[in-house]
């Protein structure tokens, strides 16, 4: 039970704040391909979290073995969870951040995450006291995965007393004593999924099916004892037998799988490894040294350059589930599977120097040994276990060339990069270079089998090379992040005849165009210029780089055109002109996207100048972003986008949209903002059948919603609409029929000055959210709503009555604020399942009645109510929470509540 006064200031403050907080959007995270067994696992972890703190803050470990699930339980946990607290922050592989000293980095992910913004720090002590501050008083959701150390805890979350109520923590991690050292005593332990679970697993990723083949039952079920249902295992062994329907090799298999014990994890695995050939187990140990987190392009482009089948091998371990590849199209690998393959890579040669302890003992050496590969970026200088500086790179690397033999990987700051180390090894495939020292790559570098080039804090980067000779002509992947005063490239570029991509994003760039030879690279397929600021125009001849599929031009804010060349790119799938302030297109070049029927990506914000829209003639768009932009129509041919599921629109130009907008059978979300001429909707607006949501902000002249609303012709489907959001708009009158919108389940109205009646809604409404509507009058059809959840009435001040509550027997939460005229609250006694009754600056209000029977009320929060009365108190032993402010009728409510708890 707890009992606040709050002052006038406190409680406006904590209104707003919790208005603004609950508007953040989510993005949930992809679980798993198939989520076996996750329904009873997140509601076993639900009662351990419930016990470990009810409903006021709950800190939970997640325990295990590496495969067992932690990470797939703990992100389904989050999906779940996320939209029921203010902020939520999903931090992944945290061990592995903190050794490559990241750990400041997730820090400030995490903030970003809570939406703390235009503050800067330099050290982790400084964020800690950031995030506590940030957290007090808000319920936050904090998933910090796999776990190595404490520190990593004491670093990343805030001290138990700052967390707000209804917050959650979870940790993940393979280490007990992790979880004990920091006191969480509710520790979730993974167990083996159950029998049912772990046969659909494995035969999904043996069979594509949840269930054997005929006449496989008996051998699934064996494999399934050697498992003992440890996910990683029938992840695992199950793609390894994938596409083999030959029941000896099978039962060959199998005898090679017998005898080896669940715990021996690794050992299980190596048996994969062992399945590979020669050039695929180098490939894996390639992975698990150096690229994960790495694009898979990267990986094959080195493999292909040490005369491997790149693309053959990667295919090859992502069918045995030795890899995979994330959201960001990254590299993952398990944890179990990158200390198989780095264990192993740590007892042969050629070296792969991955971790300091290595490098301290290889570079120094003066006997010509094979190293493939070598790692290090996270600072200057390498120090022995007992604290000897070994190595200072600010004194160039000691002995890097003559033990170089085969060196084909280095990623180093740029003190590696030194004249009096000579050249880098001629066989060098991958440079991978942090604080770049230099104004080009120097010709004293020997670069003629470099692959991919990748420069990072380049700050003195002028040129990409200082003469024509010095190009790497083998070169596939060039990219240059948060480099100075680039000028342009050089026309040698267009040499270049096998690279694929481009990835250029300055911090401050010089380059105004792109030279005529850039049309030669007839290889590209990804090209990233974001933010070349600068650049004004792109070559004529641009659109001969036909392979072209991936293009982000985004904040060239000085870009006025595409050369009519572009419309030749009709292999491109992603585009990307956001932020292109000045680019337009004329009457006589709207085509110029008509022929790219595989485009699915086409971000247009931020155009400013844009009045006419062109469109690819295919139905292939899956996004197209419209916002702030010049546009005064959208083309007709808008509704064969028949794959388009959001649409966002503004313009303060937009008049009218097209009545084909209702040919988007796909469309989930609409929303219109910011379009202030806009003043009526299409009526095909209803039927969009897919449509679950629909917002319209900031259109003033926006008068009525389509008339169709209240008539529509039932011979058709009706809209499966779920949410409505109207704000800012000068409609008058809400009216939405049941047979119209008979799933709507949410209704928002804000900032609606001429709005005086909400007069029909759908009795399937669960949300209703009415809030600064200045002339509304009337809202009597709520009364009706049996499925009513929340009722949230704030600053109507003409606003003189509410309907009967006797039938709102479902309604849980009723927030009533600032409405002068309300005198009475009607037939709310009876409502057994409210929970939460907050009545805030309503001076007319005269009595609620009893409330004895609310036998789930919590909180009661009233203020600033000086008319009010209210009999009995004999309601009040579910109470949680008690506010009264500013009430002088209720002083004997208060009285009488301070005697009973």
């Amino acid at each position: 039970m707890e009992l606040h006064m709050f002052s006038d200031e406190q409680m406006v403050v904590k209104n707003v704040m919790n208005r603004v907080l609950k508007e953040m959007d989510t993005v949930p995270l992809e679980v798993a391909k198939h989520p076996v067994g996750m329904d009873e696992a997140v509601r076993d972890f639900d009662t351990i979290a419930l016990q470990s703190g009810g409903e006021n803050v709950q800190i939970v470990g997640i325990w295990g073995m590496g495969g067992s699930g932690k990470t797939t339980l703990a992100k389904e946990i989050y999906n779940k969870r996320c939209l029921s607290v203010n902020f939520s922050s999903f931090l992944s592989d945290v061990g592995d951040a903190a050794e490559r000293g990241l750990l400041l980095e997730k820090q400030k992910t995490l903030l970003k995450d809570f939406n703390v913004k235009d503050v800067s720090f330099d050290n982790v002590h400084r964020g800690k006291q950031i995030l506590n501050t940030r957290v007090k008083s808000v319920s936050v959701l904090i998933i910090v995965d796999d776990v190595h150390h404490t520190d990593q805890l004491d670093t990343l979350l805030p001290t138990r007393e700052n967390l707000g109520h209804g917050s959650l923590i979870i940790v993940t991690t393979r280490e007990l004593d992790v979880l004990k050292s920091w006191d969480i005593s509710a520790i979730y332990p993974m167990r083996a999924l159950s029998p049912t679970h772990a046969k659909e697993l494995f035969c999904w990723h043996a069979f594509l099916q949840s269930s054997p083949l005929s006449g496989f039952k008996n051998l699934v079920d064996e494999f399934l004892n050697s498992c003992h249902g440890l996910p990683l295992s029938l992840k695992v062994l199950g793609g390894q037998l994938y596409g083999r329907s030959d029941k000896d090799y099978w039962q060959r298999t199998l005898g090679k799988y017998s005898g080896i014990l669940p715990n021996e994890i690794k050992e299980r695995l190596k048996i994969s490894y062992d399945a590979l050939d020669e050039e695929e187990k180098e490939m894996f140990l390639d992975t698990a040294c150096f690229f994960i987190g790495r694009r898979s392009s990267t990986a094959i482009a080195v493999w292909d350059a040490s005369k491997w089948d790149g693309l053959l091998g990667w295919e090859r371990l992502l069918n045995k589930c030795l890899a995979e590849i994330d959201e960001g199209n990254r590299i993952k690998m398990h944890d179990h599977l990158r200390d198989l393959g780095r264990d192993i890579a740590n007892r042969q040669t050629p070296y792969r120097a991955w971790f300091r302890d290595q490098i301290i003992k290889i570079l120094p050496q003066q006997e010509r040994i094979q190293i493939r590969g070598i790692a290090d970026a996270i600072g200057d200088k390498w120090y022995s276990p007992q604290g000897e500086i070994i190595v200072n790179t600010n004194q160039g690397v000691r002995g890097l060339t003559p033990c170089s033999v085969g060196l084909k990987i280095l990623v180093c700051t740029g003190h590696y990069i030194n004249k009096k180390n000579g050249q880098l090894p001629s066989d060098l495939v991958w440079l991978r270079c942090y604080q770049f020292q230099h104004s080009h790559l120097p010709s004293w570098l020997s670069l003629k089998s470099l692959r991919i080039l990748e420069l990072h804090g380049a700050r003195n980067l002028e040129d990409l090379w200082d003469t024509d000779a010095n190009a790497p002509l083998q070169l596939r992947e060039v990219r240059i992040v948060d480099y100075g005063n680039f000028r342009g490239f050089p026309k040698s570029i267009g040499d270049l005849k096998h690279l694929k991509e481009i990835w250029i994003k300055p911090k401050s760039s010089e380059m105004a165009n792109l030279p005529n030879e850039f049309s030669l690279l007839r290889s590209l397929e990804h090209l990233h210029l974001s933010r070349c600021r600068k650049l004004s125009s792109l070559p004529r001849d641009f659109g001969n780089l036909v392979l072209l599929w991936n293009l982000d031009l985004s904040y060239c804010s000085q870009l006025t055109m595409l050369p009519q060349s572009f419309k030749q790119l009709v292999l491109l799938e992603y585009l990307n002109l956001e932020g292109c302030e000045e680019l337009t297109f004329k009457s006589e070049n709207l085509d110029i996207l008509e022929d790219m029927i595989k485009l699915e990506y086409l971000n247009l914000n931020g155009c400013r100048k844009l009045e006419l829209l062109p469109l690819p003639r295919g139905a292939s768009l899956t996004e197209l972003y419209l916002k702030d932009t010049k546009l005064r129509e959208l083309p007709a041919n808008i509704g064969h986008l028949s794959k388009l599921p959001v649409l966002e629109i503004s313009s303060e130009l937009l008049e009218t949209l097209p009545n084909t907008l209702g040919d988007l059978s796909s469309l989930k979300t609409l929303k219109i903002s910011s379009c202030p001429n806009l003043e009526y909707l299409p009526t095909s607006l209803w039927h969009l059948l897919s449509l679950s949501e629909l917002e319209i902000a900031s259109c003033v002249k926006l008068q009525s919603l389509p008339d169709s609303l209240g008539n529509l012709n039932l011979s058709k489907p009706a809209c499966r609409i779920k949410k409505i959001h109207i704000t800012s708009t000068n409609v008058s009158k809400i009216s939405i029929s049941e047979e119209c919108c008979p799933c709507l389940v949410t209704l928002t109205l804000r900032y609606n000055q001429i709005l005086r009646e909400v007069e029909i809604l759908p009795r399937t409404v669960e949300s209703i959210k009415v809030e600064h509507c200045d002339l509304l009058e009337n809202i009597r059809c709520i009364s009706n709503l049996e499925k009513l959840q929340v009722m949230t009435i704030c600053y109507c001040p003409k606003l003189d009555g509410l309907p009967s509550f006797a039938k709102l027997v479902s309604l849980k939460d009723f927030e009533l604020v600032d409405c002068p005229k309300v005198k009475k609250i009607e037939s709310i006694e009876g409502l057994e399942s409210l929970e939460k009754i907050k009545i805030i600056d309503c001076g007319e209000l005269e009595a609620l009645p009893r409330l004895a029977d609310l036998t789930s009320l919590k909180t009661l929060n009233l203020r600033n109510c000086p008319k009010l009365e209210m009999e009995g108190s004999e309601c009040l032993g579910s109470l949680k929470k008690l506010n009264i402010v500013a009430c002088p009728g209720l002083q004997a409510l208060l009285k009488c509540v301070e005697e009973l708890y």
